[in-house]
């Protein structure tokens, strides 16, 4: 079966910066839908390639107009905010959110076999599981993404946009913001495990 999605031609080895991330965004919006087997996504994803769920129509002023989702990425840092004594999120001297690894046994955090475990027990076969750029800062904490195909293209937004709840809702661990359905998704350098196979 293919899958319909959108696909970047560049390769990362590392976590992009800010002004590539507009780069790669512009050429996502200019890139229209690219038709490809199970196999092929997993190999882009595999050659630190970018991807996006979501398919629009070409347009290189802004984003096009919806057409369709077939495939979900959820992603699972297994950390939590850290705060000061006032309440308030810390931040790191570039703005990020300074964020603690949680333990195994933490609220929130998730194994990555548990969740390919409640995947196969809610009938969803994830198409692969492979750890994120942010995997290289801790190797023995597991940030990992699952992707999740569905057998057809969804063209209804609404529908894609419920879809996205069902699977956070069912993933509670999941980084919330991956509720975007027009969300960036980095490919990795490292393996990828091809649950389809």
């Amino acid at each position: 079966m293919d899958l319909l999605v959108t696909l970047d031609n560049v390769a990362y080895e590392a976590k992009p910066s800010p002004q590539e991330f507009a780069s790669i965004t512009n050429r996502l919006k200019r890139a229209g839908a690219t038709e490809i087997d199970k196999e092929g996504f997993c190999k882009h994803v595999g050659q630190g390639k970018t991807w996006m769920g979501a398919v629009y129509e070409p347009n290189g002023n802004g984003r096009g107009r919806f057409v369709c989702q077939q495939v979900f990425g959820l992603d699972f840092d297994n950390a939590v905010e850290v705060f000061d004594a006032d309440g308030k999120p810390l931040k790191d001297a570039n703005g990020h959110i300074v964020k603690r690894p949680l333990e195994e046994g933490e609220n929130g955090y998730l194994d990555p076999l548990e969740a390919l475990r409640r995947c196969y027990g809610n009938g969803l076969e994830p198409l692969c599981l492979y750890w994120t750029f942010s995997a290289t800062l801790d190797p023995l904490h597991h940030r990992f993404r699952i992707v999740i195909a569905m057998d057809e293209p969804v063209t209804d937004l609404a529908k894609a946009e419920e879809i996205l709840d069902k699977l956070l809702t069912l993933f509670p661990e999941a980084d919330q913001k991956c509720r975007n359905v027009n969300r960036l998704f980095l490919g990795t350098p490292y393996f990828v495990t091809e649950c389809w196979r």
